[in-house]
């Protein structure tokens, strides 16, 4: 089978929009498990939309 795409740049493109989108999500866990951490590590449990707030600043 033929799997010609035709245009190397927009293989390139492709290939650089999973590279972009990967380290996106990784750096979105890892912020939000930061979060979740010091949220854990935090003496008063009344903080109320640290997830929230964790996802929205990642």
């Amino acid at each position: 089978m033929n799997a010609d795409v035709g245009n190397s740049d927009i293989v390139f493109l492709l290939v650089l929009a999973c590279l972009m989108l990967t380290i996106h999500g990784v750096a979105v866990l890892v912020i939000a498990g930061i979060f979740h951490w010091v949220d854990n590590k935090l003496e008063n449990k009344q903080v109320y939309g640290a997830n929230f707030l964790s996802y929205f600043i990642a």
